[in-house]
């Protein structure tokens, strides 16, 4: 989850609430681009990220601890 929720970090997106919203607005069965969530990700994002806060909030914290880290070197 680590992964996914990079991006949003350096987005400006550090509030677990703001990052399942952000998720959930692309949560498509197909788009123009041919993007698509699988069948077992929608379900996914719509049933249990919800319950993720505090582990999106360690996540963030971490890529924090990381980002600063590598200003001091």
């Amino acid at each position: 989850m680590k992964i996914a929720l990079k991006p949003l970090y350096y987005l400006g997106i550090e509030h677990p609430d703001s990052a399942i919203k952000w998720i959930k607005t692309y949560v498509k069965e197909k788009n123009d681009n041919d993007y698509y969530t699988s069948k077992q990700g929608r379900t996914w994002i719509t049933n249990h990220l919800k319950d993720k806060h505090e582990l999106i909030t360690r996540i963030f914290k971490e890529i924090d601890f990381e980002d600063n880290a590598e200003d001091i070197r």
